[in-house]
């Protein structure tokens, strides 16, 4: 299985548990990586988001807040 396969709700019962993922933001709408944050803060997990090049500024800012230092950006 390819982790671009995962449903949201795999990846975020993965992010609950503590596991970690890195993902390409692009492949996702913003209210779902602002909920994947937020779980992977819950979880104590990693979420490391790809491809965030041509997001808002306020909207990176609203992702770190909801992970509240569980989330990485790489271009």
């Amino acid at each position: 299985m390819s982790l671009s396969t995962l449903s949201h709700d795999q990846m975020a019962a993965i992010l609950f548990r503590g596991g970690s993922l890195k993902i390409d933001g692009r492949q996702l709408r913003m209210t779902s990586l602002h909920s994947l944050a937020a779980t992977a803060k819950n979880g104590g997990a990693r979420l490391t988001i790809t491809g965030m090049g041509a997001a808002s500024a306020s909207d990176l800012e609203d992702l770190a807040a909801a992970g509240s230092g569980a989330v990485a950006f790489e271009d």
